[in-house]
């Protein structure tokens, strides 16, 4: 049974800092596969990708929320690639 008192005082704990889980990225190094395709014509990542793909190569789960046109789709679509084509090693 549902405690509803016990749900109304739960407050889910925010963090203003969020950890890096990789060492400070360096695209090429880390997107070895996909860095061409998707990030070669910018010359940089947005801050955007520069927070998100760290987490995604580490398999961790990330939401990625930001302006429109600010590379949210290559931030995630990139490590995904990059983690696809490296195979099962890659997962560990």
């Amino acid at each position: 049974m549902l405690n509803r008192g016990l749900l109304r005082s739960w407050k889910p704990k925010v963090t203003d800092r969020i950890e890096p889980v990789v060492e400070p990225l360096r695209p090429r190094d880390h997107l070895p596969h996909t860095w061409s395709a998707f990030f070669a014509r910018h010359g940089s990542l947005t801050p955007v990708q520069e927070q998100a793909i760290p987490f995604i190569l580490a398999g961790r789960a990330t939401l990625v929320s930001a302006p429109t046109a600010s590379g949210k789709t290559e931030a995630v679509i990139a490590p995904l690639l990059e983690r696809y084509l490296l195979g099962p090693t890659a997962a560990r």
